[in-house]
């Protein structure tokens, strides 16, 4: 599969654009969304693709988001949806607007998109909310909570005062521990440096 194309524009349309990619011509299907936000023909970009095969023909989609690329490959596996009609999907909203759509049965927001009926908007909702409900608990396990990136900064803190990365974690883990309702940095670096100097004496 090929995963990204890095060259130069040499025509751009709003649903497609030729690249130059030494010496070889692609031509690339976008998304009025991509096409909105690349830059001028004869620029050199870097453009996310996905190779959509088929028995008689092989197409190249463009994509300047992974979100973007994502969804299209979500799309897709909707029962009746193919990649034409996911490229004009994605050139109606932006990938976060159609989630926020799916997530929340707004059938009207999605039913505004060209291309998509009532019934089409259904299936959509069916088959995509639990993979975007997945898709959200992943990225909220992923994200660092408030005091995992308080304790990192104070660590950080603690050290550009001269002190060792493993003197200043213990003594930010013991002030969490010991103080578990500090709920700012400055509190946080306070009483942790409080806690180093307590120890060094």
């Amino acid at each position: 599969m090929i995963s990204f194309l890095e060259g130069q524009i040499v025509q751009k349309f709003p649903t497609k654009i030729i690249m130059n990619v030494n010496g070889v011509g692609y031509e690339v299907n976008i998304s009025l969304n991509t096409y909105e936000q690349l830059p001028r023909d004869r620029d050199t970009i870097q453009i996310l693709t996905y190779l959509h095969v088929r028995e008689d023909s092989m197409q190249l989609f463009g994509f300047v988001s992974a979100d973007e690329r994502d969804l299209f490959v979500k799309l897709i596996g909707v029962s009746g949806v193919g990649p034409r009609l996911a490229q004009g999907m994605l050139s109606g909203t932006t990938p976060q607007d159609f989630k926020t759509a799916v997530l929340t049965n707004d059938l009207g927001r999605l039913t505004a998109i060209p291309g998509v009926g009532r019934k089409t908007a259904q299936r959509l909702v069916l088959d995509l909310k639990d993979k975007f409900q997945s898709d959200k608990l992943k990225e909220m396990a992923a994200e660092p909570t408030l005091q995992e990136s308080m304790s990192e900064e104070a660590v950080l803190a603690l050290i550009s005062l001269g002190y060792k990365q493993g003197i200043a974690q213990k003594a930010v883990r013991e002030v969490l521990h010991r103080e578990p309702e500090v709920n700012s940095l400055e509190e946080l670096v306070k009483f942790s440096l409080a806690q180093v100097q307590k120890v060094s004496r």
